[in-house]
């Protein structure tokens, strides 16, 4: 960035018209930031940055004190795109501080800071992320003229109670900004203030975001904000109950599981005592994924119409009363099968038993019986063989003996009055 000086160097000179008329009125810093473009004013280029680490603030502070020398008219900022290009410091007599200083009546000087999330100077893009949409366009007046309002002056009482200190002037141009830019009513501020005290939180910084947060949520009352602290309150509950139902502690809740706990709670409409029984199931299950796992429960305890605490007891009772029916019914079952098999073992082992003695007796008292059923094995092993080779006609010519021979087992059979499955079955 160029920085030019309309007035002369080799010496830092600060004009009585600056100390009359704009010193008084503005913040400390932005002093300091003026003091230092006027002693740097011979050195041809400079950065914002720079300005930063000689004065010990951030960029975003300097940026604020350019954007309000700015519009008092003592400086004028040239960018090229998002940056500055050049910067050059007026005289007291330049046209622009003239244009800005001739008629006060109908464009008052500003001493309030823009606001401090978005200064005029600040990339547009950085601007939206910092501040809410449709910022109102109220003239922002100095503290001189808010000295005189009221209302203003009964906030800062109340802020300097409650923060326990005296306002500096930055604090001051906060609450300034609340109060005459984004146009919050006395008491919502006041209320704001105690509800961040309350919180533990008093710097104004803090103060800072949630009234951005309020004047996005389009909240405009006491009333209103009483609301949004509830909802927030009762949200943040929530999600802590939840963490701990998984028997999670000392962490805060990211945001994909704040989503589920706000699903569960305010879409499905249940009481976080169910979705505490929700996550308990869940636990007692011991899934890898909690969270996605007590959702497929509280969709089905919602397909099922439950709604109440008692609605989820008596559904888990009946459940495990179901549960346990079935239990006994399948070890009934299971004990069933295991006697019929046992039955069924001792019945084969009785006919085995059978057949072996009639196959002794009838072996002892027919010889040739039992000779012809040796026979009958060895030719079906030397069957089994040739078929293995590929000599089908050889397997053939076996199995017709063995079939011939076992003829002559049933005649045997026949001709001692038994009959031809004496030996089969009992």
């Amino acid at each position: 960035m160029v920085l030019v000086s309309q007035v002369n160097v080799g010496q830092t000179i600060v004009q009585n018209a600056f100390i009359d008329r704009y010193m008084a009125a503005a913040n400390g810093e932005y002093v300091k930031v003026y003091l230092l473009l006027l002693r740097l004013a011979g050195i041809g280029r400079l950065s914002v940055s720079e300005l930063a680490d000689r004065l010990d603030i951030t960029e975003k502070d300097v940026m604020r004190a350019l954007a309000y020398w700015e519009n008092a008219g003592l400086v004028t900022l040239s960018r090229s795109g998002d940056d500055l290009s050049e910067m050059t410091i007026n005289g007291f007599d330049a046209p622009a501080a003239a244009a800005r200083t001739a008629a006060p009546e109908s464009r008052p000087v500003s001493a309030a800071v823009p606001a401090p999330a978005a200064p005029a100077a600040v990339p547009q893009a950085a601007a939206e992320e910092e501040l809410p949409d449709e910022t109102p366009q109220k003239p922002r007046r100095s503290q001189q003229e808010l000295a005189e309002d009221e209302d203003y002056a009964q906030i800062v009482y109340v802020a300097e109670k409650y923060l326990g200190r005296t306002l500096k002037p930055k604090d001051l141009e906060i609450l300034a900004w609340m109060y005459d830019e984004l146009a919050f009513p006395a008491d919502v501020i006041e209320y704001l203030i105690e509800y961040c005290v309350e919180s533990g939180k008093t710097k104004t910084e803090y103060l800072e975001k949630v009234a951005m947060g309020w004047h996005a949520d389009g909240i405009r009352s006491v009333e209103q904000a009483k609301q949004q602290v509830r909802a927030y309150k009762l949200s943040s509950g929530n999600y802590y109950a939840v963490l701990k139902a998984f028997g999670i502690y000392n962490r805060a809740v990211v945001p994909r599981e704040a989503e589920f706990v706000d699903r569960w709670t305010r879409q499905m409409g249940f009481a976080i005592e169910v979705v505490q029984a929700a996550c308990a199931e869940a636990m007692r299950k011991n899934v890898k994924q909690p969270f996605d796992y007590t959702n497929k429960i509280l969709e089905k305890w919602q397909e099922a119409g439950l709604k109440s605490p008692a609605d989820v007891r008596r559904y888990l009772e009946e459940g495990r009363e179901s549960f346990r029916q079935a239990e006994e019914k399948s070890a009934e079952e299971v004990q069933q099968r295991r006697q019929e098999k046992r039955r069924t073992e001792h019945r084969q082992a009785q006919e085995r038993d059978v057949l072996a003695a009639r196959r002794a007796k009838i072996c002892q008292d027919m010889p040739e019986f039992e000779k012809l059923e040796a026979e009958i094995i060895d030719l079906s092993a030397k069957r089994d063989l040739e078929t293995l080779n590929g000599a089908d006609a050889r397997a053939e010519e076996l199995k017709q003996k063995i079939l011939s021979l076992r003829e002559k087992k049933t005649g045997l059979l026949a001709a001692a009055g038994f009959p031809a499955d004496y030996l089969e079955r009992v």
